[in-house]
């Protein structure tokens, strides 16, 4: 055996192997944790805040806070703060009625966290961290469940420590990594079971599957999955697995019931489901998806043609590893095997497929609603890289190191990133901030949707000050406030609507120097960004 060899010829790491595997995983673990708070807190996790706390439903009536009357940072912060006056009962209740289409298990456990350490940026993007560092072992039993080779399962292990699909929404305060780890702990509960199908078992199995549906409604996905690979698997005969299959099943469904009662009653509304401007943004979408789990530098239409040069190429090397990876399992993985994989990419997939072209929506070009189908491209896609490694063929050495660096250099930049494509309307906050804060008593004045000024307050030093309003769209009784200009040094706008921007203008003798535009965005929002309110006169 060579020295340089990462692979000896009992298909096991060497020791050189074992360091490099290693090595990916120490930066796998460290992304994860690295720049947690400097990264701007978007809308979702704003969300997410107000869930927690149990406080969502005073803010979406603009009951309170958003009363145009003057406002801290620390009135802006109480409000995403737990506090004793509101308890668990309110954030489900805040999910009810606001975002039925989330379950309650990741928000319910996320305000336990807070109540143990604090409150703060930081503290809340930790539990999803801890959360996507629990899936790495998670991912190796499953490897390890499918291919029966530890070799295998570690270099799969190491492909998805370095992910950078897995680290943006380690890093995140949702809950999506919560999302992958029940996937991952179903399925292996799912294969144990099927290998020894005792009761405790499939009881096990079901507690996993009722965890994955309260963790997040697509996890139905996953079930639909497993059932039909159980009837695949076993050749469609009526037998014991078939039978506990079902039972546990249907036990699943009744005990979701209750959440599934509020949805059919309430049903969801969500961005997801508007319709796309062009039907190329299906296949431009897919394509994005398919290039998450490996690479992620955050491409898009202002990107230079060379870099777009550059990620096409990529993208068509791996689109053809990709598809030669499912060639090569079925192939030479076992029957099972290569069934639960292939079901898991392509169930949840069709069923989000059908709501889309029905509904004219755009649930398949999320990627963080195909969960289970990325899961399944990155352990297949490690299975050929591993299997053909660990058979020394030199040429797809180089294939699993290239792929394993570009993965790893995209997890970085990300990691680094104080934005990053998916933050839409978000990723302006920064130059906004910017702006606000070299002010030395600065007032910011807003009538946007609740979420983005409450965004944008993460960024902004202590002493500015807000004066909130509801939106003119939904106050019929919606009037220009009261400015105490003399008590701030400058006055903004942040996002003004077209009537806050007339009435300030014309009625109240104000002119309006618009610092910061943006001419497309995804919350129907005038173009005008920041704007400075340079000239106040009495009112008339």
């Amino acid at each position: 055996m060579e020295k340089s060899s990462v692979f000896s010829r009992k298909s096991t790491l060497t020791k050189i192997g074992k360091y490099i595997i290693g090595i990916i995983l120490v930066i796998g673990i460290f992304l994860r944790f690295h720049n947690l708070d400097g990264k701007i807190y978007w809308r979702d996790e704003v969300f997410t805040s107000l869930q927690i706390s149990g406080q969502l439903l005073d803010i979406a009536d603009h009951s309170e806070l958003f009363t145009s009357e003057l406002v801290t940072q620390d009135d802006i912060a109480e409000y995403q703060y737990i506090n004793d006056s509101n308890g668990y009962v309110d954030t489900i209740n805040g999910l009810k009625e606001f975002e039925p289409q989330l379950t309650p298990f990741y928000f319910v456990l996320a305000r336990g966290w807070n109540g143990l350490l604090g409150n703060s940026t930081f503290i809340n993007r930790l539990l999803t961290a801890l959360i996507s560092l629990l899936c790495l072992p998670f991912v190796y039993w499953l490897s390890l469940q499918l291919f029966e080779k530890p070799a295998i399962s570690w270099m799969t292990t190491a492909l998805i420590a370095v992910s950078p699909f897995q680290i943006l929404y380690a890093q995140e305060a949702r809950p999506y990594s919560l999302w992958v780890l029940m996937t991952l702990i179903s399925s292996v509960s799912l294969l144990r079971a099927q290998k020894q199908a005792t009761v405790k078992n499939w009881i096990l199995y079901c507690i996993t599957v009722v965890a994955s549906l309260y963790t997040f409604l697509f996890a139905i996905t996953t079930l639909f999955a497993h059932g039909l690979y159980i009837l695949i698997s076993e050749r469609d005969k009526l037998s014991r697995v078939v039978l506990r299959f079902t039972a546990s099943a249907i036990a699943s469904l009744i005990a979701f019931a209750p959440w599934i009662l509020i949805l059919v009653n309430d049903p969801p509304s969500n961005y997801a489901a508007v319709p796309h401007g062009s039907f190329l943004a299906y296949p431009k979408g897919w394509l994005r998806n398919l290039s998450l789990p490996f690479a992620d530098f955050g491409i898009n239409d202002a990107s230079s043609k060379a870099t777009l040069l550059a990620f096409l190429v990529y993208l068509l090397l791996l689109i053809v590893a990709i598809a030669y990876s499912y060639f090569y399992l079925q192939r030479f993985a076992s029957r099972k095997t290569f069934w639960f994989l292939t079901c898991l990419l392509a169930v949840p997939f069709m069923m989000l497929l059908v709501y889309d072209f029905g509904k004219g929506g755009q649930l398949t070009t999320r990627g963080s609603y195909l969960i289970p189908s990325l899961l399944s491209l990155q352990i297949t896609f490690g299975y050929l890289m591993a299997s053909q490694c660990l058979q020394r063929k030199q040429f797809w050495l180089v294939a699993f190191l290239f792929f394993l660096s570009v993965s790893t250099a995209s997890s970085l930049v990300l990691a680094n990133s104080d934005t990053w494509w998916h933050k839409a309307d978000e990723n302006i906050h920064h130059e906004v901030a910017a702006t606000i804060n070299q002010a030395d008593s600065p007032l910011v004045i807003s009538d946007v949707e609740f979420s983005l000024p409450i965004s944008l307050s993460h960024s902004l030093k202590a002493n500015t000050e807000f004066i909130l309003l509801p939106p003119p769209d939904i106050d019929e009784n919606w009037q220009l406030p009261d400015i105490p200009a003399e008590n701030f040094s400058d006055i903004f706008l942040y996002r003004p609507s077209e009537q806050l921007q007339t009435e300030l203008s014309q009625v109240s003798g104000i002119r309006l120097e618009t610092l910061i535009e943006q001419t497309e965005n995804y919350c129907n929002c005038t173009p005008q960004v920041l704007v400075k309110v340079s000239q106040i006169t009495p009112n008339s």
